[in-house]
């Protein structure tokens, strides 16, 4: 498919946690692509009831069975029409599991994800149209409340990474990490990861997963710039009964949107408060970008009550904050 994505405020899509319950049986980058596009396809119910306690979930009810129609030339190419119904009707087999609450009790329930109709001849202009049981469908827009009702534990999923990449081993660590997404660092047994992933026991060994899944997703995930981690710091330590633990850093495109802005403060502030120039910033820029912004803020604050009668402005804070930081 061609990469790229168009639209991403409307690909985003709020997800209860639950639902990735059943990404690690999700063995084909067409039944990943199938997923995305069910949660894609009942987005509208999804952000009513995350707006407003059940109007989601009333919605639905309206209806006997949900009848989704998936375009062919969405999943695939022409040619792959075979493999993409060959995923379709595996899919509709394969008994799913997932686990949420309901009144404050966990709760488990099993079952097939939907029923499929398929043409047995197709064109690229076909569709695909899937039958939802409303009891399946209210598990894919049903959040987790808290005390005043409002939904918690769930990701911003952008549905556009399907259009991104091929690999089903980096469409699940995405999906992985859109559970994480407002975490700056992460650590997680290598094992349980690998079986979220749907991976053989050989990538429990550190080598083998950096090699063959970090490193492929890292440039791709990065490029997609919604959630990543940097491959520089990843760490693999040693964990409990023999196991390892995965440390990494996360980033999310709104963080770095955010840090970005809070930079352009600091310049801002530099500029207008301290009369400095592009040649003091360049200076100081490694401070800029290696000190928390929130903390540098407040120094640059603290600094302004000094620096009245100081004849030359820039000297004097390119000075202090060279201090401070022990630069």
């Amino acid at each position: 498919m061609k990469r790229g994505y168009i639209g991403r405020s409307k690909s985003i899509v709020l997800t209860p946690n639950h639902l990735m319950d059943v990404v690690s049986s999700r063995d084909s980058t067409y039944q990943l692509n199938i997923f995305l596009l069910l949660i894609e396809k009942l987005k509208d119910f999804a952000q009513k009831e995350f707006d407003t306690y059940l109007a989601g979930q009333k919605a639905l009810y309206e209806q006997e069975v949900l009848i989704l129609k998936i375009p062919l030339s969405s999943i695939s190419n022409p040619s792959e029409y075979r493999d993409v119904k060959k995923a379709f009707l595996k899919m509709a087999e394969i008994q799913c599991k997932i686990l949420f609450k309901e009144a404050n009790e966990e709760v488990e329930w099993k079952g097939n994800l939907f029923n499929v109709e398929i043409r047995s001849k197709a064109n690229y202009s076909s569709n695909i149209k899937i039958k939802m049981d409303i009891v399946v469908a209210r598990l894919f827009i049903k959040f987790n409340r808290n005390n005043y009702k409002q939904a918690s534990f769930y990701s911003k999923i952008d549905t556009n990474i399907r259009l991104y990449t091929k690999s089903k081993n980096i469409i699940k660590l995405y999906l992985y990490l859109s559970l994480w997404k407002n975490k700056s660092s992460i650590k997680i047994d290598l094992s349980d990861l690998c079986d979220f992933l749907g991976l053989s026991k050989g990538y429990y060994n550190p080598s083998n997963f950096k090699k063959h899944i970090l490193e492929p997703s890292y440039l791709i995930l990065k490029e997609f710039n919604d959630v990543w981690f940097d491959l520089h710091c990843v760490k693999i330590s040693k964990g409990f009964n023999g196991g390892h633990l995965l440390h990494l850093k996360v980033t999310n495109r709104e963080m770095v949107e955010l840090e970005e802005k809070k930079r352009n403060q600091i310049i801002d502030y530099l500029t207008y408060h301290f009369n400095f120039k592009i040649i003091d910033i360049q200076e100081i820029n490694d401070i800029i970008n290696s000190v928390s912004k929130d903390v540098l803020i407040e120094k640059l604050s603290y600094l302004l009550q000094y620096v009245n009668g100081q004849r030359d402005k820039p000297r004097y804070i390119k000075k202090a904050l060279k201090k401070m930081f022990l630069i």
